[in-house]
């Protein structure tokens, strides 16, 4: 039995190849009566790029180089921060305008969410935290063999999700 799709997560980087995604989501949607909770995640540095940099550079090097750029890497961290509400009124615009956009059905954009972690866990959670049935996301499509090989944030995606992921082809 094909399960029912209520809720539909749109998640977003925000680039110009998202408005496919996004229409791909909206007509999802619509077909489903369906409505959307739209998400975009700030993603923070992890342990494993600092385990990776210390590996590349040293610890001695890393830990002179953390220190010297330890004010900067801060205003770096406060951007990525005071960018959250602007992502976020974006996000509000962009519902706003998907409200009719599927043949002149009315698309119920629950939430715009913009939350900040490791990418393909904030996703999941999301997803499962909001009751959505289905994850919409873009891939590239020239990229997919890289990213399967690497353990992309798709691939991690698709890996941990209990719920179905539909992926949109993105062409470069």
């Amino acid at each position: 039995m094909i399960p029912t799709i209520k809720k539909v997560l749109f998640t977003t980087d925000l680039s110009d190849h998202a408005k496919e995604v996004f229409t791909q989501t909206i007509r999802l949607a619509g077909s489903c009566q369906a409505s959307v909770v739209m998400l975009h995640v700030i993603e923070e540095t992890t342990s494993n790029t600092k385990n990776l940099v210390i590996d590349l550079m040293g610890k001695e090097v890393y830990e002179k180089i953390e220190k010297e750029n330890e004010a900067f890497a801060q205003n770096i961290m406060l951007g990525k921060r005071k960018e959250a509400p602007i992502i976020q009124e974006t996000l509000e615009k962009l519902a706003q305008q998907s409200r009719s956009m599927d043949d002149g059905k009315k698309i119920q954009v629950d939430r715009a969410l913009v939350t900040e972690g490791n990418i393909a866990e904030e996703i999941v959670l999301q997803a499962e935290k909001n009751g959505c049935d289905v994850i919409v996301m873009g891939y590239h499509v020239k990229n997919i063999i890289v990213e399967m090989m690497l353990g992309g944030k798709t691939r991690q995606v698709m890996r941990h999700s209990k719920i179905p992921v539909h992926l949109v082809p993105i062409h470069d």
